[in-house]
């Protein structure tokens, strides 16, 4: 009866252990994301940010320019696509103070068991662009918005902006100008002070929001990170001008603060999933962030530093009208922000960047950002997967941004472009990935660990890049085998024979016949 008894608290035990160690974290030592099985993992992705009532996409039938269906999961993994960033509104949870629709929450978490069903993750994103629909953007309830003037469109250049009979914005009057203007408006930027320094409990009532987000997902391990606020703007720059020079003011007066109290919220009913966090919007080379939400090195497994790049020298398709301006500053981003990750110690994710036509100009834009993010080993989603009423674009028309065109058919060269060979999962710790789309060449170097023989798992769009076939080549430092076979269309396994001892070299090549 002892040994029973005994057995079972062990069996116990080990459950426990495993399922609190079941969710991707972060490696602190090399800064990556790891599984259960001590896997690198690496994502690519599409944003899914529908910024319209109901503020989730249609779930039941496909449509080119507003679902997240089963249909959409299918391409998606076909593409070699992970995760999606999932658009969390908070007008959609908490419509009225205090009252949560639950009834929302479910209809995200059905995007995140189709996702289960693929082999994906979610980031849940709590998304904004201009605070609000008061300024032509999105992302906060209307009851949170507790900006001065909201007449004033915008400051300093005056814009006239067609409103309803409520006086609220019309969209397709708001999309006449660039969203980014409408930051400057003096409602706008009031709206974040107030924000910031907790008027009417707004903040309180955020982290709250956040908190209840959380425990419902807590369990759930197919959501990968909650992020906890896109974009942020510095704050109310026309009464406190300081608060824009030099960069980084605002990171240190009032996102860490913000973050800190979010976090706090959120650890007490999740301790295990990681949060992501972002700069100011404004701060491009210098950021002023100095640690993660928590303020701890015990949570830097579960800490990711969130990002965008977008070349500032684009058209009105969202496309570079100089590849070497462009260049020269996604160079520039890259670097700053890998400083920044370096200091703040935690993981990292390009959550954004695109955003293009299906030009040739907007593919070469997303060759070089997916080639420089290869050299970092860096996860990327692009902005974004389909139209989703994006209030808040630089692009016109607006769907242009979309993997699909206005007359619903596939924008091919942007997802032929999009869709990498890469590696998904690595038995070991990655230092170099490379693939040249020219001529279907891959190469990916690690040292590998023990991870409970898992294999490395590599996609390859066998259609787009080896329409002819592909051969594949793996050499170890050792001499040891890994064995590899294609489980299924565009997915390859890697296993290591016992003889494959941890830290030993392996390059696996794949070159097009």
């Amino acid at each position: 009866m002892r040994s029973s008894t005994h057995f079972f608290v062990v069996f116990v035990f080990l459950c426990l252990i495993h399922f609190a160690h079941s969710l991707i974290q972060v490696n602190p030592s090399t800064q990556m994301f790891v599984d259960e099985h001590n896997r690198t993992r690496i994502f690519h992705g599409v944003n899914a940010v529908e910024k319209v009532f109901p503020f989730y996409p249609v779930l039941d039938r496909f449509d080119s320019n507003r679902s997240l269906c089963q249909q959409d999961f299918t391409n998606l993994k076909t593409w070699g696509f992970n995760v999606v960033r999932l658009y969390l509104a908070w007008p959609g949870f908490e419509p009225q103070r205090g009252q949560y629709n639950f009834t929302y929450l479910d209809q995200l978490n059905k995007i995140v068991d189709m996702a289960a069903q693929n082999d994906m993750y979610i980031i849940l994103d709590m998304h904004q662009d201009v605070f609000s629909r008061k300024f032509c953007g999105e992302g906060f309830p209307d009851w949170a918005t507790l900006g001065d003037d909201i007449e004033s469109f915008p400051f300093p250049v005056p814009i006239s902006v067609q409103k309803d009979k409520d006086g609220i914005p019309i969209v397709e009057s708001c999309l006449k100008h660039s969203f980014f203007m409408y930051y400057f408006s003096k409602g706008a930027s009031s709206s974040f002070q107030k924000f910031y320094e907790n008027q009417d409990g707004i903040l309180d009532a955020f982290a709250s929001m956040w908190q209840q987000v959380a425990k419902y997902f807590a369990k759930s391990k197919n959501v990968l990170a909650y992020e906890i606020l896109n974009e942020p703007w510095p704050g109310d720059y026309l009464k406190h001008p300081e608060l824009l020079l030099p960069l980084g003011t605002s990171d240190k007066k009032y996102l860490m603060p913000l973050y800190s109290k979010v976090n706090d919220y959120i650890r007490k009913v999740d301790d295990d999933h990681i949060i992501m966090f972002e700069p100011i919007v404004s701060d491009f080379s210098i950021v002023g962030l100095e640690h993660g939400p928590s303020g701890s090195k015990d949570y830097l497994n579960r800490e990711a530093f969130s990002y965008h790049i977008y070349c500032v020298d684009a058209d009105s398709h969202g496309d570079p009208k100089s590849r070497a301006i462009c260049k020269l500053f996604d160079d520039g981003m890259f670097r700053w922000r890998h400083s920044t990750i370096q200091k703040l110690g935690s993981g990292a994710f390009l959550t954004e960047f695109g955003a293009v036509s299906n030009a040739t100009a907007g593919s070469h834009e997303l060759r070089w950002m997916t080639e420089q993010a290869d050299k970092e080993l860096r996860s990327w989603a692009y902005w974004q997967f389909k139209f989703y009423d994006d209030v808040t674009t630089q692009s016109s028309p607006p769907t242009i941004e979309s993997f699909y065109g206005v007359d619903g058919s596939l924008q091919f060269d942007k997802v032929k472009t999009l869709s990498r060979t890469y590696a998904h999962a690595v038995c070991g710790v990655p230092t170099s990935m490379n693939f040249d789309a020219s001529t279907s060449l891959f190469s990916l170097v690690y040292s590998s660990v023990n991870c409970q023989n898992q294999p490395t798992i590599v996609y390859l769009n066998e259609q787009w890049y080896y329409p002819r076939g592909f051969s594949v080549s793996v050499h170890t430092k050792s001499g040891a085998s890994v064995r590899f076979d294609k489980v299924k269309q565009n997915y390859l396994h890697f296993t290591h024979s016992p003889q494959v001892r941890e830290g030993d070299w392996i390059e696996i090549v794949i070159t097009a016949q």
